[in-house]
C-alpha cells in the first residue's frame, strides 16, 4: 500500500517526513512535492487548481504502478487530493483505496472566511497567516526566506480562495475527514463531506486550530488511524486494475 501525501498552502512535501517512522512497514509514504517549492523549486508555480491536480494525478498514476494506494491532503492539499482523485477515475483509471482529507470543509461549500487573504498587501497578508498558525513569525526576520516563501504562499491562497466547485458523481471509495475543533473557517462545513462518497464518510476531530496536524500528539493519533484504515485492505479484495474493494 502506498500513501500519497499532499501539503498545505506554502508547504513542502517535507512536512510529512516524520510520518515515515510511525507508519506501518507495509505502508509506503510518498510525499508529493508540488511545483515551485522544495525539491521542485526550479519549476514554475501552478496558477490554478486544474494544473495542480493534473500534476498530482500524473505523479500518483506513475508512482502507484499496480500497487493499492491512498491519498492524504491537508487544507489546499485536500482540494488537490479531491480533484486529483476525480482525474484518476477518468477513463476507467485506478481509484484510491481511500481518501483522507484534513483541515478543509466540504468542497461544494464556501469556507466561512471573513475576508480574502490573497489580495492583501505583504505585511497584512503575513499577519493574517501568522494568526492562522502554522507559520513562525521568525520568517519576517529573514528577508531572503520571506522573498522566496511569500509568492508561493500567496499563489496557493489565491488558488484555494478562488476555487470553483464542479458537480460530479460521488466517489466509489470511503473518505476520512480530519479537522481541528477550533478551525473556525472550515469546521462548519466538515460534516458535508459525506455528499462526496457513495461509501462511508468518517469524521475525526482533533483539539486545535487549522494546523492541528503539526502537534506531535495529534500526528501520532492521525497515523494510528491511517494505519488501521489502510491495514484493513484485504490483499485479495482489490478489483484488478482499479484499486477498488470488491
Amino acid at each position: 500500500m502506498k500513501l500519497f501525501c499532499i501539503p498545505y498552502a506554502g508547504g513542502s512535501a517535507a512536512i510529512y517526513s516524520r510520518w515515515r517512522a510511525e507508519l506501518h512497514p507495509d505502508i509506503e509514504l510518498v510525499p508529493l512535492e508540488l511545483p515551485g517549492r522544495g525539491s521542485r523549486i526550479g519549476e514554475p508555480l501552478c496558477r490554478d487548481i486544474e494544473s495542480l491536480s493534473r500534476d498530482a494525478a500524473a505523479r500518483i498514476r506513475k508512482e502507484a504502478g499496480e500497487v493499492p494506494f491512498a491519498v492524504f491532503g491537508h487544507s489546499l492539499g485536500s482540494l488537490v487530493a479531491y480533484e486529483a482523485a476525480h482525474l484518476l477515475l477518468q477513463d476507467g483509471g485506478r481509484a484510491p483505496f481511500h481518501l483522507f482529507v484534513s483541515g478543509r470543509g466540504a468542497v461544494h461549500l464556501e469556507p466561512k472566511r471573513e475576508r480574502l487573504l490573497y489580495p492583501l498587501g505583504d505585511q497584512e497578508f503575513m499577519e493574517a497567516i501568522f494568526e492562522l498558525g502554522g507559520t513562525p513569525r521568525e520568517v519576517l526576520q529573514h528577508k531572503e526566506i520571506l522573498s522566496l516563501f511569500l509568492p508561493i504562499l500567496r499563489e496557493d491562497y489565491r488558488i484555494s480562495e478562488t476555487y470553483v466547485y464542479r458537480e460530479r458523481p460521488p466517489f466509489p471509495f470511503d473518505i476520512t475527514v480530519m479537522y481541528g475543533t477550533e478551525d473556525r473557517t472550515h469546521l462548519p462545513n466538515v460534516p458535508e463531506w459525506g455528499r462526496h462518497t457513495g461509501g462511508e464518510c468518517r469524521l475525526k476531530a482533533y483539539e486545535g486550530d487549522h494546523f492541528f496536524l503539526n502537534d506531535s500528539r495529534h500526528r501520532t493519533e492521525m497515523i494510528v488511524l491511517i494505519n488501521h484504515t489502510l491495514r484493513s485492505v484485504p490483499a485479495a479484495g482489490l478489483a484488478a486494475g482499479t484499486g477498488l474493494r470488491t
